[in-house]
């Protein structure tokens, strides 16, 4: 009997160890990434750019091989890239960008608080079920 308890318990031990080192780690990753979420705006800002170029390299090489409906195709995704990009650096792209932002460091810090519960909880788990194998291996 005294085996089939340390077994089963250090076996949850290291369930209860494995899924708060995972939690913990996760937790980290997204504080790291609520630190970094403004140099994220930035490369998306950076990644409109690339785009608007790429556009604009399409619309030289469509003129170039006479392809005018590629050409057309090229100017409207042009356009549309570049009213995002309006709207994105103008007052009410700023304002929506800001509340998807500020709704999205919310949703980031309410996950990192449930994750780093879950990994507390782990961690008491662990602490409970070695407890138990050092109170039966005391008993021995």
């Amino acid at each position: 009997m005294v085996a089939f308890v340390i077994f089963w318990s250090s076996f949850f031990a290291l369930v209860f160890f494995v899924l708060g080192v995972i939690f913990k780690a996760l937790a980290s990753a997204l504080n790291a990434l609520l630190s970094s979420i403004k140099v994220l705006s930035l490369a998306a800002l950076a990644a409109m750019i690339v785009i608007a170029l790429f556009l604009l390299y399409a619309i030289v090489e469509g003129i170039v091989q006479g392809a005018l409906l590629s050409v057309i195709g090229t100017i409207v995704m042009f356009v549309v890239v570049l009213g995002i990009f309006g709207a994105i650096l103008g007052g009410l792209g700023a304002a929506l960008l800001e509340f998807i932002v500020t709704v999205s460091l919310l949703i980031l810090d309410i996950v990192s608080g449930v994750l780093e519960w879950l990994a507390n909880g782990c961690e008491s788990g662990y602490i409970k079920f070695l407890r138990i194998i050092i109170n039966r291996l005391n008993k021995c």
